[in-house]
């Protein structure tokens, strides 16, 4: 059997991808800060081989900007501050709940629904 790469293995082991938003809006409204908040609170809460960061451009939510995206559950955060990030962190990817106040989508049954329940996880 060929010996796995360190991108395969990280990979392997990633179990949540964040997506925030840096276009102009989101950056007006200091997504910069959320950034920073959330690669520091994945830190510290000893994440870094099953946490990935992505920075993307414009997702076309300005009314609603920062904007962050959770995957594989496919919540939608809005109007986004470095505490909610630090939230973010310690309730959704942590604990599996996420931040009801600053959830506004989630991805269920092939499409995006408005946010009403608490728990990430299904029955």
């Amino acid at each position: 059997m060929a010996k796995k790469s360190k991108s395969q293995e990280r990979m392997e082991s990633m179990q949540h991808h964040v997506l925030i938003c840096c276009g102009p809006s989101c950056t007006q409204a200091s997504s910069e800060d959320v950034l920073a908040a959330m690669h520091e609170c994945v830190k510290t809460e000893n994440l870094d081989e099953k946490v990935r960061i992505t920075v993307t451009d414009c997702m076309l939510r300005c009314s609603q900007s920062p904007t962050v995206i959770v995957y594989p559950d496919g919540v939608w955060y809005q109007k986004m501050t470095p505490e909610a990030a630090e939230r973010i962190v310690k309730e959704h990817l942590v604990l599996g709940d996420f931040v009801a106040e600053k959830a506004q989508y989630r991805f269920l049954g092939g499409k995006f629904e408005p946010c009403k329940v608490r728990k990430v996880k299904d029955k």
